[in-house]
């Protein structure tokens, strides 16, 4: 029941896409426009039932860039880690059975 309702600064509310499995908004995302200027803003969200049933607005600060979007790359320093444990956790092994 409702909607997740985002905005940035003083724009209008937008509401977002539940992603969530169970329908129940506990995920999700929303597509902004470009923005005009870079710095700081403030994004809000709620959580919007009826005009009498809205939840308290949760901020977060947030810094606009005049920059492309660049996904981050597949290769993360945690997936150097899981390799690197994999490896030793083999060469411990295979230790073992000398």
């Amino acid at each position: 029941e409702g909607v997740v309702q985002v905005k940035i600064g003083a724009a209008d509310w937008l509401e977002a896409d539940d992603r969530s499995s169970a329908g129940d908004w506990s995920e999700w995302s929303i597509t902004l426009a470009a923005h005009t200027e870079a710095g700081n803003a403030t994004l809000y969200a709620r959580l919007f039932i009826s005009e009498e049933r809205i939840s308290p607005i949760d901020t977060v600060r947030i810094i606009l860039v005049d920059e492309p979007f660049k996904p981050p790359s597949k290769k993360t320093p945690a997936a150097g880690l899981l390799i690197t444990a994999v490896a030793v956790g083999l060469a411990v092994l295979f230790k073992r059975r000398e």
